[in-house]
């Protein structure tokens, strides 16, 4: 029996972008899905916290825990496409994807739909369309100096140096769910100094986050 690297779904076009996408992800390994731990945030005593520092959308998101397929996982990462250009979040051409075999076609509210993140009547909300998409590097720095010590250089600046032991907790669920990286080196990236930045003030669009 063909393994799922062999498998009918990941049969691309010869010199296809997808091929090549493929060719680079492949022998990864499969991050299992990480959920965040209640029980333990309500020992350290800061439960209810979380749960006014995480809008719905975010706990939604976190708690995420579905069945992955190797075969699938690897057909959509190799074929994910998104429209940097597009700045519509209901432009059903902004996201495009193979899965099963399938071509798709999405917009960010629908993908935030159909993931469960967010209702119908919260994508037609004024701020979910007026939701932060990026982050100034301005903006970045004066951040950082509110919940961080010292200079930031995004590179090389590590979590162990923000001053909230509940932002470090924060920033490692980030590094193993929404930012993808996983076991690393701990440095606080300006991606995710953008995501603390979103959940600190409450204004992002976690769907977009995700493109």
């Amino acid at each position: 029996m063909a393994g799922p690297e062999n498998h009918a779904f990941l049969q691309f076009e010869e010199n296809s972008p997808a091929l090549a996408r493929l060719a680079t992800i492949r022998h990864k390994a499969l991050e299992p899905a990480r959920t965040i731990s209640w029980t333990t945030l309500q020992t350290l005593g800061v439960k209810e916290r979380a749960k006014t520092f995480l809008p719905s959308a975010w706990q939604r998101l976190f708690a995420i825990q579905q069945p992955q397929y190797r075969e699938l996982v690897l057909e959509f990462c190799s074929t994910y496409e998104f429209a940097l250009s597009c700045h519509d979040l209901f432009d059903d051409q902004a996201i495009r994807f193979r899965l099963g075999g399938h071509d798709h076609h999405l917009s960010v509210a629908q993908l935030g739909l159909r993931m469960g993140i967010y209702t119908e009547a919260e994508v037609q909300r004024r701020c979910f369309r007026r939701a932060l998409k990026q982050i100034p590097n301005d903006t970045a720095t004066a951040f950082w100096h509110e919940i961080g010590e010292g200079p930031y250089n995004p590179t090389v600046t590590k979590a162990t140096h923000l001053r909230d032991p509940f932002h470090r907790y924060f920033h490692r669920v980030l590094a193993h769910t929404i930012a993808g990286r996983g076991e690393g080196t701990a440095v606080c990236t300006l991606k995710d100094l953008f995501f603390l930045y979103c959940l600190v003030h409450t204004r992002s669009d976690v769907t977009w986050l995700m493109r």
